[in-house]
């Protein structure tokens, strides 16, 4: 038995929560719903195509800060980049990126990951703390409300509100001073390589990588990025799905320097 861990962050978009349909799928549905015709599958492969290329620069600040206005403008600036390679789309890009944040703002976009509910409680008796950390704005508090999981969590930290997104060190960081935890009692789970576990063994805690699951609804949307993700590499610990977190952390962690 190693070392008990006591508090666990979990990721929300893809660890927690997914679309209850593919993701490129609404983003054209959208523009079909508003009248702009789109061929399906050169736009989708457009949407595809930025994304691996210059999607997170397009998305992301360069210094990792975030609020509500430099998360949608991300958006703005990445659904405009869509929207050039089809004049229709590009002469109405604002009144269509406005119609994809009311959707992906509805709670009804969202539905758990499979497990998810079966979960939660089982890890909730297992730490003394528990919270939700992930890179989204203000929509999720009532995502997580709707879909019934608010409450298995002392904090939701969201990027847009602490000003930091994952990977930088400040959101984490504050994560630990807000449940009052040390790093190396604390784990965070997501599905980001990069955001998730490399940021978090970057401030010392302890990491679990969950894949996104296969047939799921990803890649992403106005709250997670589509597709390039990194697959995950030696020293990355992965689990086959979030049902088998609770015996993970049964299992516990060997002292900081052991392995």
């Amino acid at each position: 038995m190693g070392r008990r861990i006591r508090g666990l962050l979990v990721d929300a978009g893809f660890t927690l929560l997914e679309p209850v349909r593919p993701v490129a799928g609404i983003y054209h549905e959208t523009a079909i719903d508003l009248g702009i015709p789109l061929p399906r599958e050169r736009f989708e492969t457009v949407l595809h195509d930025l994304w691996s290329g210059q999607g997170a620069a397009l998305r992301r600040h360069a210094g990792h800060r975030s609020s509500e206005a430099i998360e949608r403008e991300g958006w703005r600036r990445f659904t405009r980049a869509v929207a050039a390679e089809f004049p229709e789309l590009a002469a109405r890009h604002e009144e269509w990126l406005q119609e994809l944040f009311r959707r992906f703002d509805d709670p009804g976009t969202w539905r758990l990951v499979p497990g998810v509910a079966e979960t939660l409680p089982a890890l909730r008796k297992r730490v003394a703390s528990m919270a939700v950390l992930s890179n989204w704005h203000g929509a999720l508090h009532r995502i997580l409300e709707a879909r019934g999981i608010r409450e298995f969590f002392d904090r939701v930290l969201i990027s847009s509100e602490v000003g930091w997104s994952k990977p930088h060190p400040a959101i984490f960081r504050t994560a630990l001073e807000e449940l009052d935890l040390e790093p190396e009692e604390t784990v965070h789970v997501g599905d980001s390589v990069t955001e998730d576990v490399e940021g978090a063994l970057a401030v010392g805690m302890r990491a679990l990588l969950i894949p996104r699951r296969a047939g799921g609804t990803s890649p992403g949307g106005p709250s997670k990025a589509p597709s390039g993700r990194r697959e995950p590499g030696n020293g990355v610990e992965a689990l086959p799905d979030f049902a088998h977190l609770p015996a993970r952390l049964d299992n516990g962690w060997p002292p900081a320097g052991q392995s």
